[in-house]
C-alpha cells in the first residue's frame, strides 16, 4: 500500500480547506505562545526596573497576544469541528 492512496484523497476533498485553517490556527497559536512569553518577560523587567516608558506597553503587547492566542484557538477549533462533520458525512457516503 502506497503512504497516501490517491483513492482515498479523493474523498478527502471536502475537508481539506478546514484541515488547513486548523493547521494555520495551531502554526499561529504557537508562535503567539512564544511571543507571548517574551511579552511576559518584558512586562515583569519593567514591573520590577521602571524604564522611561513604564509598563503600560508591555502589558498592552500582553494582552494583545493573549486575544490572539484566544483567536487563532477559536478559529482553530471551528475548523475542526467543520472538518470532523465533513468526515462524518465522507464516511456514510463510503459505507454505501
Amino acid at each position: 500500500m502506497k503512504p497516501v492512496d490517491p483513492a482515498v484523497l479523493r474523498h478527502l476533498r471536502p475537508a481539506r480547506g478546514a484541515l488547513s485553517l486548523v493547521v494555520a490556527g495551531g502554526v499561529v497559536a504557537g508562535l503567539a505562545t512564544v511571543a507571548q512569553a517574551f511579552a511576559l518577560g518584558a512586562l515583569v523587567v519593567a514591573a520590577v526596573t521602571p524604564p522611561a516608558g513604564g509598563w503600560t506597553g508591555a502589558a498592552w503587547a500582553f494582552a494583545g497576544l493573549v486575544l490572539l492566542r484566544t483567536g487563532a484557538a477559536y478559529v482553530g477549533q471551528r475548523a475542526a469541528a467543520r472538518a470532523a462533520g465533513d468526515r462524518a458525512q465522507l464516511v456514510t457516503s463510503c459505507d454505501r
